[in-house]
């Protein structure tokens, strides 16, 4: 890594989500997603208003330069979608029946790619707490009993 770098960006992994598994290691394709990218406070030194536009990750993606990134071969975040999360949320309103039922419908469908969790070991470090994700639904699913 550059001694020089202010700008990282690393392995994009998305836990639940709407694939078919319920991890997804995404390639690394040099694209700023939630939660895979940093920047070193000394980026805004010369430019605070570029910490607005930087926050989320569209932001980033169009207000950094691709070359000013180096990049961290390894994954060290995760953006967890999960029936909690809010893009989750937006996508089942559009997708299945609105209410308790179409909430209800997406918690079953969301455990039921838990069930078949296989973590990668280059996520070692966060299989407990996906686990434990997969506890807590669990535990939602069997109070509708």
């Amino acid at each position: 890594m550059r001694a020089d770098c202010r700008a990282y960006l690393w392995g994009s992994v998305v836990f639940g989500g709407f694939a078919k598994v319920a991890v997804e290691l995404r390639k690394f394709d040099g694209f700023c997603y939630t939660n895979n990218y940093a920047l070193d406070y000394s980026y805004f030194s010369d430019r605070p208003d570029l910490l607005a536009a930087v926050s989320q990750h569209l932001g980033a993606e169009e207000s950094i330069p691709k070359r000013e990134f180096c990049e961290v071969r390894e994954y060290l975040s995760v953006t967890s979608k999960n029936p909690s999360s809010t893009l989750f949320l937006e996508r089942i309103l559009k997708k299945r029946r609105s209410g308790s039922a179409g909430l209800a419908e997406a918690v079953v469908d969301f455990y039921g790619r838990l069930e078949r969790l296989k973590v990668p070991q280059a996520l070692a470090w966060a299989e407990p707490h996906m686990r434990q994700v997969k506890a807590f639904y669990a535990r939602v699913l069997e109070s509708r009993k």
